[in-house]
């Protein structure tokens, strides 16, 4: 894996919407939009309705619609579990 990336994974109640490498990912909290590059530290947010983007490793860019979730950030793991 690059140094520019992290690994993530989007995953719901019914299926996995994404696993692999990204280099970024923009979410909606409660408290304002929150950017997640490589090697960011740890933390856990509250994720409100809204979409989420995030950039490839390959470079293409993907976003998805969630009502709310949770994001958790560590050992250059992104996990995003929507509702």
């Amino acid at each position: 894996m690059n140094q520019n990336e992290f690994n993530l994974t989007i995953i719901g109640p019914e299926k996995t919407i994404f696993q692999g490498p990204a280099v970024s990912l923009i979410a909606k909290t409660p408290t304002g939009d929150l950017g997640i590059l490589a090697h960011h530290a740890p933390l856990v947010a509250t994720l409100k309705e809204g979409e989420i983007e995030y950039t490839l490793a390959t470079g293409g860019k993907k976003t998805f619609k969630l009502n709310g979730g949770l994001l958790k950030v560590g050992n250059n793991q992104v996990t995003v579990i929507y509702t």
